[in-house]
């Protein structure tokens, strides 16, 4: 039994490992995709860094309130909107489905193996970037209510 499991277990990693290593085979998609989520984080940033420019405060919010919630809703939009599942409806165009149905994989778990790789990806560069913005304005993080409780949660 406990063979099985890692027998079956070793596919969806390879299935991981795979799908790695199509991003990294489609370069240009892959930095030009981490470029237009970059832009679209650092529009919203200076967006909100324009409205508080002259002002300490905008509709009962502080400056460090309202970057403190772009950059969450940054990490956010990582986790959440990061999915292959757009490549379903051309798989079953083009009967790529079919083959993948008729291989010994569960079709949810191959779609999970590839969603978590995509995730993950996006949480690692998304940190990348927000780190790399972070460290130019030099952003406080004094702002977080209480720290030791946010990474107490994990734990």
């Amino acid at each position: 039994m406990v063979k099985f499991k890692k027998r079956s277990m070793r596919k969806y990693l390879t299935l991981a490992k795979i799908t790695f290593e199509e991003y990294l085979v489609y370069r240009l998609n892959f930095v030009l995709w981490r470029f237009r989520s970059f832009v679209s984080f650092l529009t919203l940033f200076f967006f909100w860094l324009a409205i508080y420019d002259s002002r300490s405060e905008f509709l009962g919010y502080q400056k460090s309130q309202m970057l403190a919630y772009v950059v969450g809703i940054a990490m956010l939009r990582s986790i959440v909107l990061g999915s292959r599942s757009v490549d379903l409806g051309g798989q079953i165009r083009s009967g790529e489905l079919t083959k993948i149905v008729l291989r010994p994989l569960g079709i949810f778990s191959f779609w999970f193996s590839r969603d978590l790789v995509d995730k993950l990806l996006n949480i690692f560069f998304t940190f990348l970037e927000l780190a790399i913005v972070l460290a130019i304005f030099k952003f406080p993080f004094g702002f977080l209510p209480d720290l030791r409780l946010i990474l107490f949660l994990p734990s």
